[in-house]
């Protein structure tokens, strides 16, 4: 049974993996009777999925000059014309970039309405200033705030990730995101057996110490997440021990 390490990097962050797979990495095997899982456990794992999808994305690609925008509307709406307004809204913002020789928008969007008035939570990279950007909204209330200088947005994700499992409709992208966004890089290794003493490369320090963890697919895996040093505000409060020398 093959085992794999899998390290991911999303901007300062790094994801470690230890997991083994029934399936080998580029053989096709049919799934059998007793691989199959059921429609709510997939669900599950497909929303999982997205979540992190966002993580990565948002760790690598903003840092604390890009903005967290809330834009809500003054009358209720419905989801597919909150859907037209946000994509004109980004159409207009690339207009004005354009027009004054800047590079086009990069953003993450959520579209809420759980509990309240739908609204938009954008993470936001403009090189527009910050009237522009809120002027250009137009169709109601704007909240802007300046990421931190963490480098790890897991929790800003989580936050604006919240509700996609009741928001998003069947067959709907559960969240937006411009088509210019670096994707997070990934590296995938065959290996022998799990490694005892697992600590992260040098330069890095854990945020997540290495931990077991259950899958629905795989059983049990190794994961950990680790920063630079220096991109965190709590790194220093690390140990040197888990370095590696």
């Amino acid at each position: 049974m093959p085992y794999y390490r899998k390290y991911i990097y999303s901007g300062e962050v790094l994801e470690m993996h230890e997991y083994y797979s029934i399936r080998q990495s580029g053989v096709y095997r049919p799934r059998g009777k007793n691989e199959n899982i059921s429609t709510e456990m997939q669900k599950d794992i497909n929303l999982r999925n997205t979540k992190k999808q966002v993580d990565r994305l948002l760790n690598a690609n903003f840092d604390k000059k890009d903005f967290f925008i809330t834009h809500t509307y003054e009358q209720d709406t419905t989801a597919e014309a909150a859907e037209r307004e946000l994509v004109n809204y980004f159409r207009r913002l690339n207009y004005r970039c354009k027009k004054l020789g800047h590079e086009n928008v990069k953003y993450i969007a959520v579209t809420e309405s759980k509990g309240r008035r739908r609204h938009h939570h954008i993470i936001l990279k403009c090189a527009l200033p910050l009237d522009v950007i809120m002027d250009t909204w137009g169709a109601g209330r704007t909240h802007v705030g300046r990421l931190d200088n963490s480098k790890d947005y897991q929790g800003l994700s989580r936050y604006i990730t919240k509700d996609l499992d009741i928001e998003s409709p069947k067959g709907k992208k559960r969240y937006k995101a411009s088509r210019n966004l670096e994707k997070p890089i990934v590296v995938k290794k065959t290996v022998k057996k799990f490694v005892r003493d697992w600590r992260p490369p040098k330069g890095y320090v854990y945020v997540q110490h290495p931990d077991y963890v259950a899958s629905d697919v795989n059983g049990l895996m190794r994961y950990a997440r680790a920063i630079k040093i220096g991109g965190h505000d709590i790194a220093g409060g690390f140990g040197k021990d888990v370095l590696r020398e």
